[in-house]
């Protein structure tokens, strides 16, 4: 019986080849497995750390704002905005910016503002708070005043509230203080001192016509 060696021989390196080929995979399977899992865990970790900071970061918040009117002989009234910035946040803030929108009341939710201002804030210490005025000047009417804050350019709050001038608050007139003294600078004659006066001329008068009769 003749042997056949040349089919043997195929054979063993078939199953040479089939074995290198399959460790081959199992090394790629488990080297991108490896990969996938150190990216997933720096993810992880780069994520909470995000979130850490995120949590603990300084949180500011605006207390409703206290307007002061001023006389005005214009037809706006002067305004002084009373704005107290709280840190409800875990840490100190940074340097801080407080930017305000002036819109129409009918008009808040296009976000099409009249006027627009800010000013820079000094940091705010944990459970701390910062009182901050400005000035604005208002026509008769309906409005919204939003306020936002910026901590070193990190958007930290926004918040909204109404504000109403009314035809009291202006005035193209005299102000009140001004016609006061007017008032007092030219005082009026009293009725019984005209009285008074009238009588004595119509006496001195008729005692001057007696004597010329008398002549």
């Amino acid at each position: 019986m003749v042997e056949e060696k040349g089919s043997e021989d195929d054979q063993k390196y078939w199953r040479s080849s089939t074995n290198r080929s399959s460790e081959r995979l199992f090394l790629i399977f488990i080297s991108v497995f490896i990969i996938m899992l150190i990216i997933t865990v720096s993810l992880g970790v780069y994520t909470f750390i995000r979130y850490q900071e995120l949590h603990e970061r300084p949180k500011i918040r605006a207390e409703n704002a206290l307007f002061e009117f001023e006389n005005t002989t214009t037809d706006e009234a002067n305004i002084t905005v009373h704005l107290t910035l709280v840190n409800e946040g875990e840490k100190k803030s940074g340097d801080l910016t407080l930017e305000w929108i002036l819109m129409e009341k009918e008009r808040e939710d296009e976000n099409i503002f009249l006027k627009k201002g800010e000013k820079d804030i000094e940091p705010i210490e944990r459970d701390g708070e910062q009182e901050v005025t400005f000035d604005l000047r208002l026509k008769q009417g309906n409005f919204t005043i939003g306020y936002r804050t910026y901590d070193e350019d990190i958007f930290s709050y926004e918040g909204r509230q109404d504000i109403q001038v009314t035809e009291d608050d202006v005035s193209e007139g005299i102000p009140e203080d001004e016609k006061e003294g007017l008032d007092e600078a030219t005082p009026m004659i009293s009725g019984p001192i005209a009285l008074i006066v009238i009588v004595i001329t119509a006496l001195i008068w008729s005692k001057i016509r007696r004597r010329e009769d008398e002549r």
